[in-house]
């Protein structure tokens, strides 16, 4: 027997006291008085006081009893239902945390019922045995969000919260989900199914808080076969690709299953064209790179959206599609930024003679080539190119360098060559400082007597189209005279090397820019280096541009989740969805975006947004993939669930939480923070504790005549 308030009944218990001490302490004394028949009353009282004294207790008794009773019949006394009745025995509120995991790994389908359905009925199900006055709080893993929380009594409005869960396209973040709900003492539900990409984003070790508890759902098992498109690379703009053809690299991975020979449709979306390829699987095979081309548009320069989709039904829905963006055009404008020498001998053979060769071996090529002087160096004059080589930079001041630099900010490729003309380099300080490298280039060119070759190459994405011949390319080429260039680490890398380790060709690593720089040690004179006259020139310079502005052409390209882009745009003050998964773009999506890149809310739709300014002008390109590992839907064994969370215990409990011990006591507080729904869970036995007070009130009236009748006879007789 429990009750609703404890309080009232020891305010009962207590007050028996009362008549007690009455009784105790105003006894009333009687005094003495003899005479001559007192020897007769004498023997009358003696015979009737083993009487009288009986009922004396038998009435304190049942006044005792009287106020106990009252006391129990207002406290509300309940009698507990059996546990197989009302499930465990507890006098306060229960609580149930839910880590429920919603990233995009619980998009799987299979035998039907996708991942996060089964989840989500998990969860409902759990929070379907808690009873009014119970409390429950709801944690989403991707992006460590808040469903319910902090936990509520409101049962009902959970059940509809969870009912609107659907799986995203974020990674699950099971680190941030946690540290939001871990206290001491407090057992931690976490339901998803537990596939490779639910681990994708590093939990790292657990904050050990004294008590805190994980009890989790059984991990997903049995092998799944699925399709991945991990990556779309659009090729470099030029002749490696058909006239008027947009060419993509396809990367796709297979996962699950037996790898038996299959084939993949994949569907490719550019504009308004559309192209559809087939992919054959080899037995064993598991990743698989096709080019797929479409029609680009003709005679204009032109960004477009693309969209590669596989059409096929597999295990993982949300990783068969992927976006890039591309360039339409197949013309590259390059500004060549030099001033006529007066010094040349032989004229036709000057430093910007040999680039404009490189550049244009052949008549009627896709290169143009646009002469700009260093003295006149503005943004109209930049605006419009794709790169910018800069034969003389000697010539070039600080406010000259300032523009440059802002242009490779919004997406500008600038080669830069020392000056064929000038034994100093004077001028890097302005490059240097202007661009934030933190290089050091020497203020003396070195001269060696006898020419050094070019080290074997090392892999490198501006050169990976020449990679079978390069070792064959750079055996010929000799440097006598370079400008030493010391670059720190993390600050860019050599493309190539002199056989001593100075760099010969270098990248810089700039934050947050579209463009890119890239400095030679040497200029592209032959009394400097014989590369001029070999047939790695041209290559080596078409290769070099052509793939810097692929990169640029491809967008800025985030992940899911993201909230920042990598690479800020002058003027852009918000990003619009304009290409996603399906035609019509049913969901529309707008964010808007500070001039430092960041974004208003997470990206949550994967797709192709256009950068838009104040004016609802396009000013460029975002393109939002899916990580490829966070959708894996691979199994992980349950022997390894508790490996995955480190530092804290980890009991797998199955479908049926309940029974992991999940619902928790609450410390109780005062009696008015139990909520009486919960205190009032019971059959009340107040009504019989009433019945029994009106049934000693009775017996008191009776009792108390007659022990009245028996002093009002002794005290006559005493007073005789």
């Amino acid at each position: 027997m429990t009750l609703a308030s404890p309080g009232l009944a020891l305010a009962g218990a207590l007050a028996v006291l009362l008549p007690i001490a009455i009784h105790l302490f105003f006894r009333r004394r009687n005094q003495p008085r003899e005479w001559a028949a007192m020897d007769l009353l004498r023997e009358a009282v003696r015979r009737s006081a083993r009487r009288r004294r009986l009922q004396r207790l038998l009435l304190l008794a049942i006044r005792c009893a009287v106020v106990i009773a009252a006391g129990l019949a207002i406290a509300g006394p309940l009698l507990r239902r059996l546990p197989d009745e009302a499930g465990p025995a507890t006098d306060a509120p229960r609580e149930l945390i839910l880590v429920l995991d919603d990233g995009i790994a619980q998009h799987a389908i299979i035998g039907g019922e996708s991942s996060m359905a089964k989840s989500r009925r998990i969860a409902t199900q759990a929070i379907s045995t808690l009873e009014p006055g119970d409390r429950v709080g709801v944690v989403l893993t991707s992006g460590g969000r808040p469903l319910v929380w902090p936990p509520s009594t409101d049962l009902t409005a959970t059940h509809s919260a969870l009912d609107s869960v659907e799986a995203t396209h974020e990674p699950s973040s099971l680190a941030d989900a946690l540290a939001m709900v871990m206290k001491p003492d407090r057992p931690i539900c976490v339901i998803s199914e537990f596939r490779e990409g639910t681990f994708a984003q590093e939990i790292g070790p657990l904050q050990a808080i004294g008590g805190a508890r994980l009890i989790t759902t059984s991990p997903a098992t049995g092998d799944a076969s699925n399709v991945q498109v991990v990556a779309l690379e659009t090729a470099a703009r030029g002749p490696h690709s058909a006239r008027d053809l947009l060419t993509i690299r396809v990367k796709l991975r297979r996962q699950g299953g037996s790898l038996d020979r299959a084939t993949t449709i994949l569907e490719t979306r550019a504009g308004e064209a559309r192209a559809v390829n087939r992919v054959e699987w080899e037995q064993g095979q598991s990743e698989s790179t096709t080019e797929v081309f479409v029609q680009g548009p003709r005679g204009q320069a032109s960004e477009l959206p693309i969209r590669v989709s596989i059409t096929d039904t597999d295990a993982q829905p949300a990783d068969n599609t992927r976006f890039a963006v591309v360039r339409g055009s197949s013309t590259i404008r390059v500004g060549l930024i030099d001033r006529e020498s007066t010094q040349s001998s032989s004229p036709g053979d000057g430093v910007s003679a040999w680039v404009d060769r490189a550049l244009r071996p052949l008549e009627g090529g896709d290169i143009d080539v646009d002469p700009i002087d260093p003295s006149i160096i503005d943004r109209s004059r930049l605006a419009g190119h794709d790169a910018v080589i800069i034969t003389r930079p000697d010539l070039v001041d600080k406010a000259g360098w300032e523009l440059i630099a802002a242009a490779v900010r919004d997406g500008l490729v600038v080669l830069v060559m020392p000056s064929s003309e000038s034994t100093t380099s004077i001028w890097s300080d302005a490059m240097v400082g202007s661009f934030g490298l933190g290089w050091t280039m020497a203020r003396e060119a070195t001269n060696m007597t006898a020419s050094l070759g070019v080290a074997p190459p090392t892999p490198s994405p501006l050169l990976a189209q020449l990679a079978a011949e390069l070792p064959a390319l750079v055996q010929p080429v000799l440097v006598s005279r370079w400008f030493p260039v010391a670059i720190p680490e993390g600050k860019g890398h050599a493309l190539l090397t002199l056989e001593n380790g100075d760099p010969l060709i270098a990248t810089a690593t700039l934050e947050r820019v579209r463009g890119s720089l890239i400095v030679m040690a040497c200029p592209v004179d032959l009394a400097w280096t014989n590369l001029p006259a070999k047939p790695f020139m041209v290559p080596l310079l078409q290769e070099v541009l052509r793939q810097s502005i692929a990169a640029v052409d491809r967008g800025d390209e985030l992940k899911v989740g993201d909230q920042r882009i990598n690479q800020p745009m002058a003027r852009a003050t918000e990003i619009a969805l304009a290409l996603a998964r399906h035609d019509g773009n049913p969901v529309a999506q707008s964010i808007s975006l500070d001039p430092n890149g960041a974004l208003a809310r997470p990206v949550e739709v994967p797709g192709v947004y256009q950068a838009r300014d104040g004016a609802g002008r396009p000013v460029g390109w975002i393109v939002a993939n899916i990580d490829p590992a966070a959708a894996s839907v691979q199994p992980v064994p349950q022997e390894e669930i508790a490996a995955r969370f480190r530092g804290v215990s980890v009991t797998v409990a199955g479908s049926d939480l309940m029974a992991g011990a999940t619902v928790v006591v609450t410390p109780k507080g005062t009696e008015d923070s139990v909520p009486v729904a919960a205190a009032l869970d019971g059959e009340s036995l107040a009504l019989w504790f009433f019945l029994a007070l009106l049934g000693l009130s009775i017996g008191e009236s009776v009792f108390a005549r007659l022990a009245s009748s028996s002093r009002g006879i002794a005290a006559a007789g005493g007073e005789r």
